[in-house]
Formats: C-alpha cells, sequence, structure tokens
C-alpha cells in the first residue's frame, strides 16, 4: 500500500498485490502508523537522513531482518545484501542524495 500526504490529512491507498509480513520479533520504530500529517513528514525526513549519510549500516536497520528488494535485474534479499547493495551504489554514485 502507499501513503499520499496531504495537508489536512493522510490517505491510504491498497495495492492488490499480496504482501508478505515480517516475521521479525524487533519492534517497530517510532513512528507508527497510523499516521498524523506531520509524524508522516517526520517518518519521511528520518528515512531521508538515513540515506543521506550514505551508511549503509544504518540504512539497513530501517528495514526487517527479511527484506526483499528489487533493483532492475538485481534482487537483494535480507540486510546484510542490502548494505553490500547500498555501499556498491554509492561508489559508482557519489553525488547521489535525496531531497
Amino acid at each position: 500500500s502507499s501513503l499520499i500526504l496531504s495537508k489536512s490529512r493522510i490517505i491510504k491507498l491498497s495495492s492488490k498485490k499480496t504482501q508478505t509480513m515480517s516475521t521479525s520479533a524487533e519492534p517497530p520504530k517510532n513512528p507508527v502508523p497510523p499516521f498524523t500529517y506531520e509524524d508522516a513528514v517526520k517518518k519521511v525526513r528520518m528515512a531521508e537522513d538515513a540515506w543521506n549519510s550514505r551508511d549503509p549500516h544504518r540504512v539497513k536497520m530501517a528495514y526487517s531482518p527479511d527484506t526483499k528488494w528489487r533493483n532492475r535485474s538485481e534482487f537483494v534479499n535480507g540486510r546484510d545484501e542490502v548494505a553490500t547493495f547500498l555501499s556498491g551504489k554509492w561508489e559508482k554514485e557519489e553525488e547521489y542524495r535525496l531531497i
């Protein structure tokens, strides 16, 4: 599902895809849903700050241990592969930054 932010409300869009729930016993990181507008902005800023740190070990901890990513034809499974993938990405893309 997706979230759309507007000043007055946050709209959750459900997708028809089946999503797998994480089997992680780790507690969720605050803020957690349901989000107020301010909480949603805070969550987005936290994610941007982590990505812009270019620290793959910091970024990987934002995802569940059993996370699954796809980048074009590359498939990344789990936090360790995320860290490896991001290290390579940021080596090649020195100017990469989220705004």
